[in-house]
């Protein structure tokens, strides 16, 4: 070399904004007047870590090279940059790793006295260029400061919101759906009449006027269905203000309007108005309540399909004096068990004329639970009884209703306990009454049955660990009241079910009740309680309430169709001991559909005639939920009875393995809990949620939502475009979607779906970029909106759909032209990396567009916590990501050759691939019968260049393969025998779904979404992100032992067909996307008038 080279090497420590890895990041240049280096190492104690290939580039005139890269720092004394020649190398810089640099978020800056005295003795203050620059500056934060002011104005219209309040905007009855409504009634086969009895009363003194019964005549008239006749009672009012109303009724034929001559009290003015009556039915309504514009609509449509039924009841909500709606009360499905505790039925009721007339109507003497009784009455003769899970029914709360406490009226308790006393007389049913505790203190209406402590011998079968045992046995002997019962031990290694099944069959009692060791009862009188509801006619089976050694709750009953629809969950878990569950259902009794095995009481024959516990299919669990639905099947009824109180100490939350939850959903189907309402979370049973199940007339469908979609580019083999793009032709091949695609980078996506038919907006921009890195400056943002506004004014959509976080300008774009906004979230972000991620412009309209789209949808549950401190108006809504099983035909493998360990996705510093490279390296030791593929290698990122260096290093060549990116991952994924997730980052992954599909055993990171997806211990096993010797450790278990693997496959497959289908994945969206589009134009758009309404009209 003839001269000194000119070079720079700049050495720095720096955090990965994802994972929050340590990273060395090394860039430099050289410059020189001989040929340039073939490439440039970075060493550590003088071994090669990463390689970086020059790239040449002109800089003022002169040719020179820059490089650089990062990886993940690494123990080490020296760090060295060396040039490397074809005739030797040079080393550029060598440094102690100690004394690197680390970024620092933002520099020092110094105070404004410093930056004036540094502008005045520059001369600075006086350049003309400056000042330009400084008014620039003046103008962009008078931008910035415009934007966030114009922010939040628009965020004041989207304020946070009560969850219920959120249901009740997404379950608004618009224009469109009433003329769907009008247009699915002229289909209906049976167009019954309901005859509303409206009991009116109004004393002078309370100077309350007609208010009220305005507002409840008015919400009859407002009714989509039009076969209905108001009958109205009144029952000698003197408010002055009520008799004038009722003098001028509305001239319709429809209201009919009874004066009796002295008040008679509710009862008697009920049936006054019933004497009006002509419908086939007759309904329920206060004089100061409202009908939801669709209640009866909902219940003539339920009438289509169930033509037999005899009593409907829907759920309901309470309204305040300025009409604001609260306090949802969500139901179950017809439960006899909890109507004896309470009127929960309570509105909106409709029962069928005759049978309320053969019922006796109501009795006077009842006043206060006069509802209950009628309800008891009535149920005695018909068990045809439906439930509509939608808030039909706004209850008036006001300060003297027993919808603002039921202790305001305290004939309520009287009335209602006798009414329960009576139906117990007439049913024949031995048991007492009595007021649970909780009731007692809050002053409640609730009742509870307790038996005498004679009756059928009791067989009580206690099993498990052999200590525990003997102190539920001494338990049970020392506190029980019930007299006739003999405990037996079971205490040996078999399967749960077969040893119950085995003890069981030597048995003579009259009933069998089963019960894990470790429960202790709380109250002498448990075992009185589960045998007097036991006795119940059609009850099969009951269990106690099980708590643990604080009082918090373990369990109250078992709901289906939790974890997403996967498992079954424990009702109530975790309530702790003061507090008071959802409408009282931890602490009375009721139905339910499963019964936990830990205290599970049936008739010996009951259990005898279904055979037994299923030891063959559910050996280790699931046998309790399995029998209790056999149970129900037999038609039988299941119920929890808190009376019966357990402590359990040391219980460990159930655990399930895919096999017999397979096995489970191929006996009994895909189980949706009646007795659970499917307003509530599928996550956490009992949880009221915004969006409720979408119930649409079919018009209201059609034609298809004109929507925008918006995806972020369109390289569709990644995991979100081709996530999108599935979605996409899935709905609109459904007849769902009419879409057209905005993206602002072309790609090989764009093709998929032109080639499907589906118009693809390219929309290229100097702002385009920011889609990606999300670094938006205010004038950029600007700039974006103005292309976002053009975009909507040409397509005009019905429903934008925005596809990853960095879509936020297009929601926003939405909301400002009111157009609901669908947003689908791909991205794990926490708090931490919003901010490492993007600037506080970027991050403030980032957290605003939560609040302005109609849904945001994450795929995991673990995603949409990290963003609860955004979802302000409970508009977060979970869809798991979905395939279709019939692309994933299973798989039978036959063992050949090394062991293949695979992991695949882009190699990135995010999916952390350098740990199993780490891993192979250790094992690499002790045995070569492995092999370990790690497939989606691209170019340009450095982080690769240190992967394929690393593999060097360790001499795995041949054992550790570098694939590049390819469509052809199902190859990779047929041969492996195990699959690897090292990510620090996955919302619900793709990878993971299509490993389980192929039956591959997986070794996981429990990263966000992942453990949604796998079952620890049964198909997976878990390592920490980064833990090497972890993995090695797993990597090492699985490599011992061909069994565990063979077992962990079948789970592996099992797992993926209990995860949503392709096409579940799709009607969960289409029930988002077509209920966030009635919020829009589309709620606005009135649909043509159908033939026969045009007849109706002419």
């Amino acid at each position: 070399m003839d001269a000194e080279p000119s070079t720079s090497v700049a050495v720095e420590r720096v955090t990965e904004p994802f994972s929050g890895m340590r990273l060395v990041r090394v860039t430099g240049y050289w410059q020189g007047a001989t040929a340039p280096p073939t490439h440039f190492d970075v060493r550590l104690d003088g071994e090669t870590v990463t390689r970086c290939e020059p790239v040449p580039v002109t800089v003022g005139g002169q040719a020179r090279v820059n490089f650089g890269t990062q990886f993940p720092e690494e123990s080490a004394v020296t760090l060295a940059v060396v040039a490397v020649f074809a005739a030797g190398e040079h080393v550029l810089a060598s440094r102690p790793v100690a004394s690197l640099d680390t970024v620092a978020d933002t520099p020092h800056q110094p105070g404004f006295l410093g930056r004036v005295l540094k502008s005045v003795a520059s001369g600075e203050v006086v350049s003309p260029a400056r000042w330009a620059a400084r008014l620039g500056r003046a103008a962009a934060k008078a931008s910035e400061l415009r934007e966030k002011v114009q922010g939040r104005l628009l965020a004041r219209r989207f304020r946070p919101r009560d969850p219920h309040l959120g249901y009740v905007e997404n379950t608004a009855v618009t224009p469109r759906l009433q003329a769907a409504m009008t247009a699915e009634i002229d289909r209906f086969r049976h167009g019954p009449t309901f005859s509303i009895l409206v009991p009116v009363y109004l004393d002078a003194k309370k100077r309350i006027g007609s208010r009220w019964l305005r507002r409840a005549v008015e919400s009859v008239r407002a009714q989509a269905y039009p076969h209905w006749e108001l009958c109205l009672a009144d029952d000698g009012s003197t408010d002055p203000d009520l008799l004038r109303y009722l003098d001028r009724l509305p001239a319709d034929p429809r209201i009919k309007l009874v004066r009796r001559a002295e008040n008679g009290h509710i009862c008697r003015a009920t049936n006054s108005a019933a004497d009006l009556a002509t419908g086939e039915f007759v309904c329920l309504l206060d004089h100061d309540d409202e009908l939801a514009p669709h209640a009866l609509f909902a219940v003539a449509e339920r009438l289509q399909t169930r033509p037999d039924a005899d009593l409907i009841y829907s759920d309901e909500d309470k309204t305040d004096a300025a009409g604001r709606r609260y306090d949802p009360q969500f139901k179950p499905a017809w439960s006899p068990e909890l109507l004896l505790s309470y009127n929960y039925v309570n509105h909106f009721t409709t029962i069928r004329r005759s049978v309320f007339e053969a019922a006796g109507r109501f009795r006077p003497g009842f006043e206060g639970s006069q509802d209950h009784d009628l309800l008891l009455r009535v149920t005695e003769r018909t068990d045809r009884v439906e439930h509509i899970p939608q808030v039909l029914y706004h209850w008036r709360s006001l300060p003297d209703s027993t919808a603002t406490a039921a202790g305001v009226k305290t004939y309520v308790h009287t009335s209602g306990r006798r009414a329960v006393e009576e139906a117990l007389t007439r049913r024949g049913i031995a048991a007492e009454l009595y007021v649970p505790p909780f009731a007692t203190k809050l002053g409640l209406p609730v009742l509870a049955l307790d038996g005498p402590d004679d009756g059928p011998s009791v067989a009580v079968v206690v099993s498990g660990e052999a200590e525990a045992a003997r102190r539920t046995v001494r338990a049970l002997r020392q506190t029980t009241a019930y007299r006739g019962f003999t405990d037996y031990l079971v205490i040996d290694r078999d399967p749960p079910a077969e040893r119950l099944n085995r003890m069981a069959a030597g048995r003579t009692e009259d009933l069998l009740l089963f019960l894990e060791a470790g429960c202790e009862p709380t109250d002498p009188r448990w075992l009185s309680r589960l045998v007097a509801n036991l006795r119940i006619p059609g009850v099969g089976a009951v269990g106690g309430r099980i708590v643990d050694a604080t009082g918090a709750g373990i369990d109250a009953g078992i709901v289906t169709g939790m974890r997403d629809g996967i498992a079954p969950a424990p009702a109530f878990a975790g309530l702790e001991p003061t507090a008071i569950s959802y409408y009282f259902l931890a602490e009375v009794t009721r139905t339910v559909s499963v019964v936990s095995g830990r205290c599970l009481l049936t008739r010996r024959d009951t259990f005898e005639q279904l055979g037994g516990f299923d030891a063959r299919r559910y050996p280790h669990s699931l046998w309790d939920v399995d029998f209790s639905l056999r149970v129900r099947g037999r038609g039988l009824r299941c119920a929890v009875v808190p009376g019966a109180e357990l402590k359990r100490t040391g219980a460990a939350p159930p655990e399930f393995l895919p096999s017999e939850l397979l096995s489970l959903r191929r006996a009994h189907g895909r189980l949706l809990d009646p007795y659970h309402n499917p307003n509530c979370s599928e996550r956490t049973p009992w949880k009221p949620v915004c969006d409720a199940p979408l119930s649409l007339p079919s018009e209201a469908t059609r034609p298809a939502v004109r929507a925008l979609v918006v995806a972020h580019n369109l390289n569709n083999p990644e995991g979100a475009p081709r996530y999108l793009s599935e979605i996409v032709l899935g709905l609109r091949d459904r007849g769902a979607l009419a879409p057209v695609i905005v993206s602002p980078f072309g790609g090989p996506g764009a093709a998929v779906y032109a080639d499907a038919g589906i118009p693809v907006d390219v929309r290229e921009t100097p702002q385009s970029r920011r889609f990606v890195d999300g670094l938006w400056t205010p004038a950029e943002y600007r700039a974006a909106r103005r292309t976002a506004d053009a975009v909507l004014r040409q397509h005009r959509p019905e429903v934008v759909i925005a596809n990853t976080l960095t879509t936020f300008p297009l929601v926003e774009a939405a909301a400002r032209a009111g157009i609901p906004a669908v947003w689908i979230i791909h991205e794990s972000y926490s708090r931490e990396t919003l901010v490492r991620l993007f600037p506080p412009f970027a991050r403030m309209r980032v957290e605003l567009a939560f609040a302005l789209a109609a849904r945001v949808i994450p795929a995991s549950h673990d995603t949409a916590a990290l963003f609860t401190h955004l979802n302000t108006r409970g508009n977060v809504r979970v869809i798991h990501n979905g395939l279709d099983p019939a692309a994933f035909p299973p798989v039978r493998k036959l063992p050949a050759g090394p062991v293949r360990f695979l992991a695949v996705g882009t190699v990135c510093e995010r999916k952390g691939q350098h740990t199993l490279i780490e891993a192979a390296a250790r094992l690499a030791r002790e045995r070569t019968d492995f092999a370990c593929d790690l497939v989606g290698l691209r170019s340009g990122i450095p982080y690769a260049d240190y992967c394929r260096e690393l593999v060097r290093r360790h001499c795995l060549d041949g054992m550790v393969n570098l694939v590049p990116e390819t469509d052809r991952v199902t190859d990779y994924l047929r041969a492996a025998d195990v699959f690897v997730c090292t990510s620090h980052m996955e919302t619900f992954s793709r990878a993971v779904l299509e490993a389980e599909a192929f039956g591959l055993p997986i070794l996981s990171t429990p990263v966000h979404g992942v453990p949604e997806q796998v079952f620890w211990g049964a198909n997976a096993l878990r390592f920490e992100f980064g833990d090497a010797a972890g993995l090695a450790e797993r990597m090492r278990e699985v490599l011992a032992n061909p069994g565990l693997r063979a077992k962990m496959a079948a789970e592996s497959r099992a797992a993926f067909d209990l995860h949503l289908t392709q096409n579940e994945m799709l009607d969960r969206y289409a029930a988002v996307i077509l209920s966030a589009a009635r919020q829009g134009p589309r709620a606005r758009t009135p649909l043509a008038a159908p033939p026969t309404a045009a007849r109706r009209a002419a």
